[in-house]
């Protein structure tokens, strides 16, 4: 999950990170660096530093603080799996996720949020903990660790504010995440201002992955000059205030296109005129979203990042041949619906081996809802979220205008608005 993170967070820009640093609560490895699997699986250059910063949820904030305020470009990687004791509330409220941050200045190109300033408080106390060997954590009476952190929010969100010269009105919205769900909720309501979602009803608690998840979230919403402030509860905690840019506003970068000719004609425009292509410092990600032909395939090669509705072999085999090593969407049709695209979800598991083992990457699953009826598209994309489940895969394309709400509530990990 942390390569996908990176790999999506790299995708959107032309620079190389000049170190990367990986936090999780879950190493796949003792005694040995797990970021240099990650450093190798997105083939960055051996003078690259790959450094693990882990061990404890509050690594990843930490990581990404330090990486803040460090010169430099830094890839800040975050990958949790969540289990907990049997009847336990990690078991219940647990998901597992990945994020991921690239950190540097406006001297590398326009920023998407500039960092304002932090603060932390720590204290030593036996919130959670894990002792070596153990598959799940142990957790101390939550009233008591209410009553631990409360101090410790009201010390780092005053002195975030102090560093940063900006009082509770100047804050528009809070992002509030930790491990402890009545310290977490408790201290959202303390600070005065208003609070996201923390997307526990949709994820679960990733853990470490959750801090920079949950601002990925909000940034990809926010109007220029949002002050956002992280607030991140862990062993103490650590306030993190940013400010959007007009990045933000200037447009998305991932465009989609259902007609073939047309992504070809707008991708020459954008090419002729340098300032449009270029968003956010980076160029136009096209993604296909319509029906494909295979004579077309050729044509669109070397335009498409994503190809959302790869739905027979036919088309398989001919990427293959045109386009070695695309990344793709199988679509996916579970209503069975008379003349639209999609693969019944009996073929998938066979089409998606089919364009793995002739070297496509299948990045996840793509469906369309079932037009006009509620009903029937929220079964299409919770059929989808399983199958995908099933599968291991991690893109879930699915929502539009009318159904995004619908699809999100479903695990879309992608939404297709205009």
């Amino acid at each position: 999950m942390g390569v996908e993170a990176a790999r999506q967070a790299l995708a959107a820009t032309d620079l190389a990170p000049g170190a990367l640093w990986f936090s999780t609560v879950a190493p796949a490895y003792l005694d040995k660096t797990n970021a240099t699997t990650a450093h190798a699986a997105l083939c960055l250059d051996a003078g690259v530093p790959a450094l693990d910063l882990g061990g404890a949820a509050r690594s990843a904030v930490g990581a990404l603080r330090t990486a803040l305020e460090a010169p430099g470009r830094t890839l800040v990687v975050a990958a949790d799996l969540r289990c907990g004791l049997p009847t336990s509330t990690d078991e219940a409220a647990g998901g597992d996720a990945a994020s991921a941050v690239l950190t540097g200045s406006d001297d590398d190109g326009p920023l998407l949020a500039e960092y304002l300033g932090g603060a932390s408080a720590t204290a030593e106390f036996v919130d959670r903990w894990r002792t070596p060997g153990d598959a799940t954590s142990r957790t101390w009476e939550e009233r008591f660790g209410e009553q631990a952190y409360a101090p410790l929010v009201d010390r780092a969100w005053a002195d975030a504010l102090a560093a940063t010269g900006l009082d509770a009105d100047g804050i528009d919205l809070a992002v509030v995440t930790g491990l402890h769900a009545r310290a977490t909720k408790r201290s959202g309501g303390r600070l005065g201002v208003t609070v996201a979602d923390d997307r526990s009803d949709t994820i679960g608690n990733s853990g470490a992955a959750h801090p920079a998840l949950l601002l990925a979230d909000v940034l990809d919403t926010a109007e220029t000059g949002t002050v956002v402030a992280l607030v991140v509860l862990a062993d103490g905690c650590d306030v993190l205030l940013f400010r959007t840019t007009d990045v933000l506003a200037a447009g998305r970068r991932e465009v989609g296109e259902n007609y073939a000719q047309e992504l070809v004609a707008k991708a020459s425009e954008l090419r002729a005129g340098d300032d449009v292509a270029r968003i956010g410092g980076t160029g136009v990600e096209w993604h296909m979203i319509g029906g494909v032909q295979r004579k077309k395939v050729r044509q669109l090669g070397g335009l498409v990042a994503l190809w959302q509705t790869v739905d027979r072999a036919s088309l398989v085999d001919e990427m293959v041949r045109r386009v070695p090593g695309a990344r793709i969407l199988v679509q996916v049709d579970p209503a069975g619906t008379p003349g639209k695209g999609g693969c019944p979800p009996g073929e998938v598991a066979d089409l998606v081996r089919r364009a793995v083992d002739g070297g496509l990457e299948v990045a996840g699953l793509m469906t369309v809802g079932v037009q006009g009826d509620r009903e029937a598209t929220a079964a299409c994309f919770a059929a989808v979220a399983r199958l995908a489940d099933e599968l291991e895969l991690v893109e879930r394309s699915m929502g539009m205008t009318d159904d995004l709400d619908l699809a999100i509530d479903h695990g879309s990990t992608m939404v297709r608005v205009g």
